[in-house]
């Protein structure tokens, strides 16, 4: 996984992203200085289960597994997630350990915001409190 050192154009990129989309610019540099852009190559494990949740991704580009690994070293996959979406909030708002693993499926680009940062913003926006609160809620809204 390569880090891209750019906050300049991390604040645009951010507000590319559906969730950051109605955030003024003012905040969205505000969320800029606590993030980076990542360039991952298919593999890149982003944290795993049991990891103290210190960040949240916010997928630009690409796909990520989201899975369990067994005690015998067998994977059960839970979920894809494709991008746009963000993933890891629900443990930095819970402030819980990661409780899966998650790793790209393809090249792909993210950023990372730091927890607190990430915390700070959704205080700030309510919109985009809304807003990740519908996402979540459409992601356990499966048919069986």
């Amino acid at each position: 996984m390569r880090h891209v050192s750019s906050s300049t154009n991390l604040a645009q990129k951010l507000g590319a992203h559906p969730l950051f989309s109605a955030t003024p610019e003012a905040l969205l540099k505000q969320v800029a200085e606590h993030s980076e852009l990542l360039e991952a190559v298919p593999g890149s494990v982003f944290f795993q289960h049991g990891d103290v949740a210190r960040f949240v991704y916010v997928l630009l580009e690409g796909v990520v597994r989201v899975f369990h690994v067994h005690s015998d070293g067998r994977e059960a996959t839970v979920k894809h997630l494709a991008a746009p979406c963000t993933f890891g909030e629900m443990e930095v708002i819970a402030a819980e350990p990661y409780l899966e693993h998650c790793a790209s499926l393809t090249r792909s680009s993210l950023i990372r915001i730091e927890a607190t940062a990430f915390q700070d913003f959704l205080q700030q926006s309510p919109s985009a409190t809304h807003g990740l609160l519908r996402d979540v809620c459409q992601r356990f809204c499966v048919e069986a």
